[in-house]
């Protein structure tokens, strides 16, 4: 129990951000290690900054049982606590006072060139320690650390540490302190009854944001989310790779003020609370205009390599946050095979790609395995030169020293009792899907890849001599997404192959609706050929359908008042449109009106803002009525005689009376 207590908290922790190696500078002048060199103490290294304080050694420490201890050396504390220290150009940088025991009794970030250390500095590090502080830079940090040490729960857990120092105990173990701790954790500034943190969920979008431009796909990993996707482009015709295994980075994110960090972690604040840093734009060139297959991998959607990859790296980047908000940086944002971090962490990560295959991967088993592991591999990872960036000439055996107290303060955070949220990376890495979508580029522009689907109502239509006629072409997806969309705004060409009918346009562009379309003027010829068809930036045919209409001499009067009646039955009807059609089938007018239900009398004529359109087919022989309102309501008529003034439906069902009529009046 006590190990699952231990376990939990620390994965909350270690997820919450995501990895920067360039965490924003702190470019105040008041910064005591901009000139490095500056000591003039012999047992200050040349390439350390001098550090002078003193550690509160209360009524029972010894200062000569005492020693400050920093990432470059140890340092002895004099009877009276001063002490003199080294610090190096990190942007984070701590001290640790410990006992003869190699207890670690205080702590303090370096904030000014004379530090004191103390019970109050030692509450700083415990709440600005936690990963959650990984991309912040410390010049934010110390603004928030200064706001929260207002909170009456930080001065209690002050007390406490006061308290556990008298004690000659680490405050790391104390009890109190960590109730304490937990207390702090659990207040809120807007609501100080709250006691359980909860986090706003924050949006995710379906699939990344791509566009084109200057020959190169642009790939961003948009929405909120800080893991990373496998990404593999492919050419569409031959499935061929045209890049290999690409990794997606995610976003960063950071803190600028107590009050961020509580609206996202305890109140209702949202994704907007926090600052968001876009991740660059991932640049593929392309040689050509073509369609490509895009694959993504989600980093826990299954075995395929574009998956394993994506585990590995953001395992890998979650992993380094720890050590980033330890103050310790690595030189690379991801390990190579063969570099020292690389090698290190791949056994450990080997681990959690198979508990992944087999489906056992957990919160506490990937902190339970990194917590095990990094107690096990100090004395590795301190002689790794990867790590502790700029301070490859610092004492291994120190460093040592210095992660194994960070990791202590691991330790501490396990056994604070509290529903934490589970680590936003971690998160993220679970509701990344696989994503299998396809992107074509057409004369400059990306679209969904696509084809053209014929209308097959279109084709063999029968048109008199200098009639308007409507064609149009619809577009089917290639590969079909989650969500419906379209080639909106692609280029159709039109063209009149045969015959001598003419187009109102040569270009039409693709609707929301996935349609393009164009209008058709008949000329004399009885054989009319249009084209419809998808061109490249040369003027090549990608793909095209083809319409064949025809030109009667036998011509259908449409011009006049029609009348349309509807909900028909045992000879009388409920519903009646009348409309005026122009020489072309078009309505100019329309009104309509519907029997009173009361004593079946019809009420007065309304007009009636829709279009009607009429469409003889001399082939087979029908009269299509259609509105520009109810697109699917389509009714065929039987046309017996072009100079017939009544046409009638009759139902198919031979028990019903129903019927719709259409009278020429």
């Amino acid at each position: 129990m006590f190990r699952s207590l231990k376990v939990l908290l620390v994965v909350i922790l270690l997820f919450n951000l995501s990895c920067s190696k360039d965490s924003p500078e702190d470019n105040t002048p008041t910064d005591p290690t901009e000139n490095p060199g500056s000591s003039e103490n012999p047992n200050i290294d040349y390439d350390l900054v001098e550090i002078t304080g003193t550690v509160d050694l209360g009524e029972n420490l010894k200062g000569e049982e005492l020693k400050v201890v920093g990432v470059a050396d140890d340092y002895e504390v004099a009877e009276n606590g001063d002490y003199i220290a080294g610090v190096t150009s990190m942007d984070k940088k701590v001290l640790f006072v410990e006992n003869n025991n190699g207890d670690m009794l205080y702590a303090s970030f370096v904030e000014d060139e004379n530090q004191a250390i103390n019970a109050e500095t030692t509450a700083k590090v415990i709440f600005g320690m936690m990963p959650w502080t990984a991309n912040t830079s410390f010049s934010d940090l110390s603004k928030i650390l200064d706001e929260v040490k207002e909170k009456e729960q930080f001065i209690a857990l002050v007390e406490a540490i006061e308290v556990a120092a008298k004690n000659n105990q680490s405050p790391l173990t104390d009890e109190t302190v960590l109730s304490s701790f937990k207390s702090l954790l659990s207040s809120s500034s807007a609501n100080e009854q709250q006691s359980m943190m909860r986090v706003q969920e924050v949006d995710y979008l379906v699939e990344p944001k791509i566009n084109y431009e200057n020959s190169n796909l642009l790939v961003n990993n948009d929405g909120t989310t800080t893991a990373a996707w496998g990404l593999e482009v492919l050419d569409y015709e031959d499935n061929t790779s045209l890049t290999g295994n690409l990794m997606l980075v995610g976003n960063q994110v950071s803190f600028p003020s107590i009050e961020s960090v509580w609206d996202y972690f305890w109140n209702d604040g949202s994704a907007t609370s926090m600052v968001f840093k876009k991740a660059e734009d991932l640049e593929i060139p392309l040689g050509y205009e073509g369609k490509y297959r895009m694959k993504f991998g989600g980093p826990m959607r299954g075995s395929s390599s574009l998956s394993i990859d994506a585990a590995f790296y953001n395992f890998y980047t979650s992993i380094n946050d720890i050590f980033t908000a330890f103050g310790v940086k690595s030189d690379q944002y991801a390990p190579s095979i063969e570099s020292c971090d690389g090698n290190i962490f791949g056994g450990l990560i080997d681990i959690y790609i198979n508990a992944l295959q087999e489906d056992e991967l957990t919160v506490k088993f990937f902190l339970f395995e990194l917590y095990e592991f990094s107690k096990s591999s100090l004395l590795e990872l301190s002689r790794c030169s990867e790590y502790f960036s700029g301070m490859s000439d610092a004492v291994t055996s120190n460093k040592e020293k210095y992660l194994g107290h960070a990791l202590r303060f691991l330790d501490a955070y396990s056994k604070v009792e509290i529903s934490y949220k589970l680590g936003k990376k971690f998160g993220d890495m679970a509701l990344l899907n696989n994503i299998d979508i396809c992107r074509q580029v057409l004369d400059g522009e990306i679209y969904p890849c696509f084809k053209l689907v014929e209308n097959p109502d279109i084709d063999d239509t029968v048109l008199a001599k200098d009639e308007q006629f409507k064609i149009d072409v619809s577009t089917e997806l290639n590969i079909t997404p989650e969500e419906e969309t379209y080639p909106v705004g692609a280029k159709i060409h039109w063209e009149v192959i045969e015959g001598d009918g003419t187009l109102d346009s040569e270009i039409t562009n693709v609707s929301s609706d996935g349609m393009a379309e164009v209008t058709f003027v008949a000329g004399e010829e009885e054989k009319q050929v249009i084209h419809a068809s998808v061109r490249g930036e040369g003027g090549e045919v990608i793909d095209e359908v083809e319409y064949n209409l025809k030109v009667s001499e036998e011509v259908f009067d449409y011009e006049g008042t029609w009348l349309y009646q509807y909900s028909c039955w045992d000879g009388e009807c409920r519903t009646e449109i009348k409309f005026i059609m122009d020489a072309s089938g078009k309505s100019v007018s329309s009104e309509y009106r519907n029997r009173n239900p009361n004593d079946f009398s019809w009420n007065e004529w309304v007009d009636y803002h829709i279009t009607y359109y009429l469409l003889y087919n001399s082939s087979n022989k029908t009269l299509r009525l259609t509105n520009n309102y109810y697109t699917s309501n389509v009714s065929y008529f039987q046309v017996d005689s072009v100079e017939q003034t009544e046409f009638i439906i009759r139902s198919e069902d031979p028990e019903s009376t129903s019927y719709i009529r259409l009278v020429r009046l």
